[in-house]
């Protein structure tokens, strides 16, 4: 099965249709975007309706592990504000996106797989030179030369691939989203099983 680019997703579900936001997310759009290429080796076995589940059942989890260091934690919230910011809708920072990377990084990822996370998310820092401290303008400058190219483990170029799934992923499965913005029925209504037919 072809995969959909992830952004092309992005942009035809928030930005092409300016009522997604504030009404209602085609479910069929969201299993695309769960179905892209997905940079977690333990999410890559399962199908698009299972990686959703799996999610809404981790966002119970956040605030019960923490691994990242402090200054990765910063970096990966700022990131993950850019990538999804508050407007009309909750932003990732509003729905816990750091505390769910957090989470898995600690729980679901390898420790290998973390320090390349972490060493990729220090070569970041430095690169742009000090990446919390720069103005937003330049922040957003720097993750554009990042996005879409593809950097070996510990780089960058992987890190910011990584965090920029994990923001979609925590913020779209999160509660908050699924009922304001997706507008999930969580729980379903009443049931009448006898009810007369109207001609």
């Amino acid at each position: 099965m072809a995969t959909v680019p992830l952004w092309c997703i992005i942009e035809h579900v928030l930005v092409s249709n300016p009522q997604a936001r504030e009404t209602e997310m085609n479910r069929r759009d969201l299993l695309a975007l769960m179905g892209t290429s997905v940079t977690a080796s333990f999410l890559q076995p399962l199908s698009a309706t299972e990686r959703l589940d799996l999610g809404a059942r981790l966002q119970l989890e956040i605030g019960t592990a923490s691994s990242l260091s402090a200054g990765s934690r910063e970096v990966v919230a700022r990131v993950a504000d850019l990538v999804l910011p508050r407007t009309e809708t909750p932003g990732a920072l509003d729905v816990r996106v750091p505390e769910f990377v957090d989470l898995l990084m600690t729980k679901w990822y390898s420790a290998t797989e973390r320090a390349d996370f972490e060493k990729g998310i220090t070569d970041l820092d430095k690169r742009a030179g000090g990446f919390v401290a720069k103005p937003e303008a330049a922040q957003v400058a720097f993750l554009t030369t990042l996005d879409g190219q593809k950097g070996a483990k510990g780089t960058a170029e992987d890190a910011f691939s990584t965090l920029k799934w994990l923001t979609i992923y925590g913020y779209f499965t999160s509660r908050q989203v699924q009922r304001e913005v997706l507008k999930t029925v969580i729980m379903p209504g009443r049931f009448d099983g006898c009810v007369p037919v109207k001609h």
